[in-house]
């Protein structure tokens, strides 16, 4: 198994901490137009000597701290539909408060983001005209 380089292994634990391929790359000093290039971030970190990394630390981790992604829908659903509500003191009052209006639209933005419900439409408003040529032999 190869080691990693400095910058190689401070990408995998970004990645580790983060959870997003791109941003650890960028923490870890690569160049941004590297990072954008097609593919990149996958095969960087579907080398063998990175994914060994990965795994060798993440198994050192305490899986029962760690949210797994059923969870983290249920508590965003949970938000959205105002069922997950926080204590707060009003007037040495205890008072349960329900989230807020812009606390239910992010939970909804990012179950939506999740669910690939914001795609960029194409845009297929033309302004240019069309010319079309036929040659015709006689």
């Amino acid at each position: 198994m190869d080691r990693l380089g400095a910058k190689q292994r401070k990408a995998a634990e970004s990645f580790i901490k983060l959870g997003n391929k791109k941003k650890a790359l960028s923490e870890a000093g690569y160049n941004p137009k590297t990072i954008e290039r097609k593919d990149f971030a996958e095969s960087f970190f579907e080398r063998e000597a990175v994914k060994a990394y990965i795994q060798k630390h993440v198994s050192k981790i305490s899986f029962d701290r760690i949210a797994d992604e059923s969870e983290i829908m249920e508590y965003l659903t949970g938000i959205l539909r105002g069922g997950i509500t926080e204590d707060i003191i009003v007037n040495e009052k205890v008072i349960s408060k329900g989230p807020s209006l812009r606390d239910r639209n992010k939970a909804a933005e990012l179950l939506g983001r999740h669910y690939g419900l914001y795609r960029e439409k194409p845009n297929n408003n033309r302004t240019e005209p069309i010319e079309i040529k036929v040659d015709v032999d006689e």
